[in-house]
């Protein structure tokens, strides 16, 4: 059995590799949270409280954790260890792939914590985003930020459209009379 060498990932991989690490475990942190001042009336006092939630409640963090960024991890793994498990012949290189995976985990992030629902001010109710998606978000752009310098000084390029045969331009009719 080979012996793991940490010298087989480039700054850029371990950047990527933390990244997305650093966004697994914020998913465990509060994500949504919700709390309620109390109220006096008639002597009483009523109500009063908060309750949070974590970032496995909300699909708009987790699923774009769990299906785009763990798997580009994966892909990053592999590439640095593995790099006979990867066919040659791929027409889209790994590394822009884990890069368009973790652009669009982000993206999707960036939507749901920008879309969680909150109170109207005045109401004694603060609801709206913590720590958990904050972490999620920053650590998986950063994770992205890694992979764009990664794809660049990789020098892979982006994919090319296949050429098309036959001529470029729609031909004239031509005309029988003349």
């Amino acid at each position: 059995m080979a012996s793991f060498d940490p010298k087989s990932f480039s700054r850029n991989e371990w950047g990527i590799l933390g990244g997305v690490l650093v966004a697994f475990i914020g998913l465990f942190f509060d994500a949504w949270h919700v709390s309620a001042k109390s109220v006096r009336a008639g002597g009483l006092t009523f109500g009063g409280g908060s309750y949070s939630w974590t970032g496995w409640h909300f699909a708009g963090l987790w699923v774009p954790v769990l299906i785009l960024a763990v798997p580009a991890a994966l892909i990053v793994v592999v590439r640095a260890l593995r790099r006979d498990l990867i066919p040659g012949n791929l027409p889209i290189g790994t590394r822009l792939v884990v890069l368009a995976a973790l652009a669009v985990a982000v993206l999707i992030e960036m939507i749901r914590g920008l879309t969680y629902d909150s109170a109207p001010s005045g109401s004694g109710i603060d609801a709206g985003a913590s720590f958990g998606t904050y972490l999620v978000c920053i650590a998986t752009a950063v994770a992205a930020a890694f992979a764009a310098i990664d794809f660049k000084e990789s020098g892979e390029s982006l994919p090319t459209l296949p050429a098309r045969s036959g001529p470029a331009t729609p031909t004239e009719p031509s005309d029988p009379a003349v």
